[in-house]
């Protein structure tokens, strides 16, 4: 993935962010693809209440906001912030966010375009992990705006600490085509999040479930609910070893079901998975990381093990 940036401000208060991406070569043929990742002006009306108008990155968990390589451990994002929180979940919208510094309180609270769960992937018995991660719609794709909204609160008072939470209400059927549209179908999602770093100590994790209410309205099969957790510690042993650069040992278990229940009730433990990841991250520079790590997972497919590396930066 090659990510650029452009930006430009106005004035003092109007600014333009916008991230185009290239992934896997973009060539088309071979599943690459050029994503506008985002696009939006910022409003910078006070550090209590600002406007965000345009394609914006969805407010929901760790990763989302902060998905550049440098920013998370591990070589992959965390399962969870794949197929439950669809990183890299970006949609058109408005967002208000703002600081208030005498409660240490960041908020923001967001109408954008819905995810669509009436898709085949909701009641396709092989491939209902996706349900959630392919229902986004994103900048390339032509849908209904049905609207979804989204709050979220992080208390930032404690020295090191950010805990936190996000909140997704909307439509569940987003259809271009009225006429396979499903009235009467909604969605919830929510996560509970902190991250912790104090000098060579830190972690982070969340937990979070999504819920797909009048799911019996798509089929029998149809998924109802998802959840699951994950929690990430590391150590920087530079100090301990002699060198001069950070070098972070860590390890990460993931839980998660994302077909915890089906409107039949049937397959449920099909797509349990427990994920374990060791590993290391070097950083010869702040803005450039080495990762290594070994995974150890148990899904469906059964036991894998994979041992991955790569490398990172951002400027």
């Amino acid at each position: 993935r090659f990510i650029t940036y452009f930006g430009y401000k106005f004035n003092d208060w109007i600014v333009l962010n916008t991230e185009i991406e290239f992934e896997h070569g973009a060539n088309a043929g071979n599943g690459g693809k050029t994503v506008v990742e985002f696009l939006y002006l910022d409003f910078l009306l006070s550090q209590e209440v600002n406007v965000r108008l345009g394609h914006v990155l969805v407010p929901m968990g760790l990763v989302n906001l902060r998905h550049e390589p440098t920013l998370f451990n591990t070589v992959q994002r965390p399962e969870i912030e794949k197929n439950l929180i669809p990183s890299t979940w970006h949609e058109n919208g408005a967002l208000v966010y703002g600081r208030f510094d005498n409660a240490n309180i960041e908020y923001t609270a967001a109408v954008i375009n819905a995810l669509n769960l009436n898709n085949k992937y909701t009641i396709d018995n092989d491939t209902q992990s996706k349900w959630i991660r392919e229902g986004r719609l994103g900048s390339s794709k032509e849908a209904s705006f049905e609207p979804a909204f989204v709050g979220r609160m992080d208390y930032t008072g404690v020295n090191g600490l950010l805990v936190g939470a996000s909140v997704y209400y909307g439509e569940g059927s987003n259809l271009a085509d009225d006429v396979n549209d499903v009235s009467g179908l909604t969605t919830t999602m929510f996560d509970i999040h902190a991250t912790y770093d104090n000098g060579p100590f830190s972690a982070y994790g969340l937990y979070t479930q999504t819920n797909l209410d009048g799911a019996e309205k798509l089929d029998s099969d149809a998924v109802e609910k998802a959840s699951g957790y994950y929690a990430n510690v590391s150590y920087d042993v530079a100090s301990l070893v002699g060198l001069k650069y950070a070098l972070p040992v860590f390890a990460q278990y993931e839980n998660y079901n994302p077909v915890e229940k089906r409107v039949d009730g049937n397959f449920e433990d099909k797509f349990q998975t427990e994920i374990v990841t060791i590993g290391l991250n070097f950083f010869p520079a702040d803005q450039v990381v080495l990762k290594s790590d070994y995974t150890m997972k148990d899904d469906v497919n059964g036991k894998q093990n994979t041992f991955s590396f790569g490398l990172g930066f951002i400027f």
